[in-house]
């Protein structure tokens, strides 16, 4: 099928609605789970450093970690899936009616399931990471003074804790982000058939017997390597830039 140099696939690839809705659904997937990674992992990590014992709330955080993403998946899958706990719970206390009432949180339309999952594996990191920034930059001292200079929790939380710590760990959300957008598992467990993340996307063109598929395949791959390599040199020379 080699007729030498050629860049048909790559047109293909340009026009392919296919190839440019997983990528949109990858990339907006990826953003709104880093948002709700960042959020949730900075109200976690103030919730803490408030609480004057941490003991037994502390090694919980250290479970999900040894969890791996294909048995998080499954674990997930048999718990949010419309026959799965949560529904036959639910229909046994009389909160649903059938099983059918249950809404869909897995290979539904908004990834509920995948980001759920992403965020159970990964929160518990940046919590913890989350509280050594704070205590690092004294996040509770200023959190105080700014309470007595009349900011309420809101501003507090949206204009010191957030930023700040978003600053100081912002190398790691993107290396989160690109792992996020790579993961293979759990978007296949938990994911819908169309679309569906750039990973699968890769996945199905190098693997299934459509031949033709193949050459496409490879160019989202390289697409992908690409982007990666770019985000990851912008980043890297950001942080360069800001040592003395």
């Amino acid at each position: 099928m080699n007729d030498g140099f050629t860049l048909e696939h790559w047109q293909k690839l340009s026009s392919s609605k296919d190839a440019w809705s997983s990528l949109i659904y990858t990339l907006t997937l990826s953003l709104v789970s880093v948002v709700l990674l960042v959020v949730l992992a900075a109200f976690s990590a103030k919730m803490l450093l408030e609480k004057s014992s941490k003991k037994g709330v502390l090694p919980l955080l250290i479970v999900p970690l040894l969890f791996a993403p294909i048995v998080a998946g499954f674990a997930w899958y048999y718990l949010l899936s419309p026959a799965g706990i949560l529904s036959r719970l639910a229909h046994s206390i009389g909160l649903i009616s059938g099983l059918e009432s249950f809404p869909r949180l897995v290979n539904d339309d908004w990834s509920i399931g995948i980001i759920v999952v992403h965020l159970f594996l990964v929160l518990p990191l940046f919590t913890l990471l989350f509280i050594a920034q704070a205590k690092a930059m004294r996040l509770k001292e200023m959190d105080a003074l700014a309470r007595n200079f009349g900011g309420n929790a809101y501003k507090r939380f949206f204009q010191l804790w957030v930023p700040a710590l978003v600053h100081r760990s912002k190398l790691l959300i993107a290396l989160y982000a690109i792992f996020f957008m790579g993961s293979y598992e759990v978007p296949l467990i938990l994911g819908k058939s169309s679309p569906r993340t750039l990973s699968i996307f890769i996945t199905e063109k190098l693997t299934k017997f459509q031949l033709s598929d193949v050459p496409l395949g490879h160019c989202m791959a390289m697409v992908y390597s690409f982007g990666i390599l770019l985000l990851l040199q912008l980043f890297l020379r950001n942080v360069q830039s800001l040592r003395p």
